[in-house]
């Protein structure tokens, strides 16, 4: 695990366009990777201090 403490790192998450089950599986991993979701903005956003947890958490959603 990385010990550096001066980055953090983002992703913005968007979803295609779907409906039924298709947008289902969509959800289904944006939440298992621990994106967050901004009403706001009405993105999905990823972050973390840690690159080893952001690899992992982008992994899920390959």
């Amino acid at each position: 695990m990385s010990t550096d403490r001066g980055l953090i790192i983002e992703a913005t998450i968007g979803l295609r366009p779907a409906e039924g089950e298709a947008w289902d599986q969509q959800l289904k991993l944006v939440r298992a990777s621990g994106a967050s979701y901004d009403t706001r903005t009405r993105i999905w956003r990823l972050r973390t201090a840690d690159l080893d947890t952001a690899l992992s958490r982008l992994g899920c959603l390959a």
